[in-house]
């Protein structure tokens, strides 16, 4: 990379570990999700992109000596849902035969079933999501999801996952508001831990030089440990 990319580079870096910083921080709170649903989604869906197309960049830089060209950035476009399993198969590629901690966590992301949701989910918000409510005021209808459904459709999955210890929600009719906190935080905390598997994965693969030298960079950069004060 040249100077101006450098520079570009490491502003992507941050820019990307702190979106996806924050996101967790907040869905990790104990605020209203009606109050955070759409900076959640905003920061997640942002944060996953970068996150997906620097890595795709740094493959792209290792194997063919530069970064991926313009037009191939833009054909991908804002479709988290179709990087997602192109990464995966790339690092699974790159990282056979490699450390079992990190092929163990490859297997926690592809096998975690609360992941593709999320995915869906940040899709489907960064490519329509986003104006759904100011398209509708103007008469405009999607074929997707709104982002409240997408976001009832994840909650549902943790709900039904037994990892995230929520069953419980299913059979229970009268909660206080305490105790529906507490239920509320145990969906935000299984959410963020998978967002964190497949950042630390991406991470983990780069320190390890499975994306090559400018990749070893990215990895420390990028990695969860790298945020700073929140």
């Amino acid at each position: 990379m040249d100077e101006e990319q450098s520079k570009a580079f490491v502003f992507e870096v941050n820019a990307t570990r702190n979106l996806l910083a924050y996101g967790l921080l907040v869905i990790t709170s104990d605020a209203l999700t009606e109050n955070t649903r759409d900076p959640i989604m905003t920061m997640l869906s942002s944060g996953l992109e970068k996150l997906y197309k620097l890595t795709l960049g740094i493959v792209a830089l290792d194997r063919d000596g530069k970064w991926a060209k313009k037009a191939e950035m833009q054909g991908i476009g804002h479709k988290v849902g179709k990087m997602h399993p192109t990464v995966l198969d790339e690092l699974d590629r790159r990282t056979s035969g490699g450390p079992r901690y990190i092929r163990e966590l490859l297997d926690t992301v592809r096998g975690d079933p609360i992941i593709p949701v999320v995915i869906d989910c940040v899709d489907a918000y960064g490519r329509e999501g986003r104006y759904f409510y100011l398209d509708a005021l103007a008469g405009k209808t999607h074929s997707r999801s709104s982002p409240h459904e997408s976001w009832r459709a994840i909650e549902a999955k943790v709900f039904d996952d037994v990892s995230a210890a929520t069953q419980r929600l299913q059979a229970a009719r009268a909660r206080t508001d305490n105790e529906q906190s507490r239920d509320q935080n145990a969906v935000g905390d299984r959410i963020a831990q998978s967002v964190t598997d497949v950042w630390t994965l991406i991470a983990m693969c780069g320190i390890q030089h499975f994306l090559g030298e400018t990749g070893a960079v990215f990895g420390r950069e990028i990695h969860p440990r790298a945020v700073g004060r929140q």
